[in-house]
């Protein structure tokens, strides 16, 4: 409530503080810590002031875009688990053509299927041919010519998913110790220490403002 929001573009009416802790968010990793908002927002601040109010929030904001980044971790795992049940099955087909002496009839068909040749389904997809000890040339000469045409290969998009599959481990996992992690901040210390304006109060050449307890400053 009261809080500045951004006038104009995609963000137009979102407070400026949430994008602020998205951007905190996004370039720490989900790696959230007293040095990391410090840098942060003093680095903000070199261009703009952010309110009191705005540093109050700060706390709730980076919880809900870490909340945020975790529901887009959760929908990159069901989209990577659909496209690997579409690789298996895909293979199953396959290795049953071999059974059937009718691969290529049934290459042709896949051919003409529209398929997205990703690193869940591509390495999902050889993983099952391979357990199964398929040596078909067909079958990975058809998987070699559609890497081709996305200039990469069998190799890079397997390594390509196992990194995904460990960025995603990290990533989840830095989000949720950084929810925790934000909850235990003493946040009265970081404000004080964050706040422009508390700073310029605590210039007063008479001390007062600085001789003050907290609850009589934040009256």
């Amino acid at each position: 409530k009261n809080l500045p929001v951004i006038k104009s573009g995609r963000y137009k009416g979102i407070p400026r503080i949430f994008i602020i802790a998205r951007e905190i968010v996004s370039h720490s990793d989900g790696r959230i810590d007293e040095k990391t908002i410090e840098t942060y927002i003093n680095a903000c601040q070199q261009n703009t002031i952010i309110t009191v109010g705005e540093l109050w929030a700060l706390p709730i904001m980076i919880r809900a875009a870490l909340m945020e980044s975790l529901g887009e971790i959760v929908q990159s795992i069901v989209f990577a688990e659909n496209e690997i049940n579409k690789g298996e099955y895909t293979a199953d087909v396959l290795i049953n053509a071999i059974y059937e002496n009718n691969v290529d009839a049934v290459l042709v068909d896949i051919k003409k299927s529209s398929m997205d040749y990703n690193s869940h389904f591509v390495s999902s997809m050889i993983k099952a041919l391979r357990d199964n000890c398929v040596d078909n040339h067909s079958i990975y000469q058809w998987i070699e010519w559609e890497l081709e045409k996305k200039d990469t290969s069998i190799d890079k998009l397997i390594s390509l998913e196992h990194q995904k599959q460990a960025c995603c481990q990290i990533l989840m996992g830095n989000c949720i110790t950084g929810i925790r992690d934000t909850g235990n901040l003493n946040w009265k210390v970081w404000f004080e220490k964050l706040s422009l304006v508390e700073k310029i109060l605590r210039e007063d050449p008479y001390g007062l403002y600085g001789s003050m307890d907290f609850q009589t400053r934040d009256h």
